[in-house]
């Protein structure tokens, strides 16, 4: 299992200094996909991993879009949002 843990990586850019913080930004890149907002590197960047480590998004042809996920962590969102990104 160890050697598995090391290589696992996650977008630093993803993870912010508080759970709080994670979840506002998994919230405002889900309205960025949603509004079809052009991505910079950053935002590119972390919607990819959130796309491959926790199946908020789906890569797609034309970039990325929501998946049923992302519509359970915007309602869990609404309630708590420590809750919804842990």
């Amino acid at each position: 299992m160890g050697r598995l843990i090391k290589t696992f990586t996650f977008d630093r850019n993803t993870l912010k200094k508080s759970t709080y913080e994670s979840a506002q930004a998994v919230h405002e890149h889900i309205e960025k996909i949603k509004k079809g907002d052009e991505l910079n590197k950053n935002a590119s960047n972390i919607i990819g991993a959130l796309a491959n480590y926790m199946g908020v998004f789906k890569k797609t042809n034309d970039g990325y879009t929501i998946t049923p996920l992302s519509d359970v962590f915007e309602s869990m969102y609404a309630k708590d949002r420590i809750d919804a990104f842990q």
